[in-house]
């Protein structure tokens, strides 16, 4: 979708398997206009980390910046090994696959687009499986992060979780149900789903269209949030 609209996306993970698994399904995608026709690495897409040498990263981010070079689409990168001293302005899109418990990690990864040279609006996708470690995940980063916003001159050298709070990572009680709940209909035997996550919650549950709020801005949203309505 992102190269239907001409832009450029980076594809972010942590783990190799992952980008393998991306790249097995990005080699099925057709080309548009070419019958037969499929996308091919390094051509169609390129792919960043710890096994790339340095010379290639830097032919690989040069072809990638070159206004030209139309057909390539994304490029996958390691977390931890393309997440810095790159330089991908002409990608204005950042998949973050899955985060990190260190967060700078990832706000690193949105800057290798969102940067010098960046003549777009940048536009960041989180996945996120709810219910899962990955939720916990992210909420510790929003906490992490707001503590920096604060404490920009000091240090904390002492650990600030204490075993109960670590062992709670691993819980999905009651606060997790309320939010993902599956109700029994007695009348008609079926079960209905009702999912609702912060501010998408409030959109999902909108029987009419939706709302041209903060994401009026993000057309791909857009399509993707009225395609799969409502669920």
């Amino acid at each position: 979708m992102c190269s239907e609209l001409g832009d450029k996306a980076l594809v972010f993970s942590q783990s190799i398997p992952t980008l393998d698994l991306i790249e097995f399904y990005l080699s099925r995608l057709p080309r548009r206009g070419k019958r037969g026709k499929f996308w091919k690495k390094g051509k169609d897409w390129y792919r960043l980390d710890g096994r790339t040498e340095s010379s290639e990263r830097q032919k690989i981010v040069e072809r990638f910046n070159e206004p030209l070079n139309k057909r390539v689409k994304c490029t996958l990168i390691s977390t931890r090994a393309g997440s810095l001293g790159i330089n991908l302005h002409s990608a204005n899109r950042v998949i973050i696959v899955d985060g990190s418990w260190n967060p700078t990690y990832d706000l690193q990864a949105i800057y290798r687009a969102w940067r010098y040279g960046q003549t777009k609006p940048v536009f960041a996708y989180r996945f996120l499986a709810h219910g899962t470690m990955e939720e916990k995940i992210y909420k510790r980063q929003v906490t992490k992060e707001g503590l920096a916003a604060r404490v920009v001159d000091r240090q904390q050298v002492y650990r600030t979780i204490s075993r109960e709070e670590m062992l709670h990572l691993f819980e999905f009680g009651d606060e997790e149900n309320l939010e993902a709940s599956t109700e029994l209909d007695q009348g008609n035997g079926h079960t209905s789903h009702q999912i609702m996550t912060g501010h998408q919650g409030n959109v999902l549950k909108q029987k009419g269209p939706l709302s041209h709020g903060s994401c009026s801005s993000d057309k791909l949203m857009e399509t993707l949030l009225g395609k799969h309505h409502p669920r």
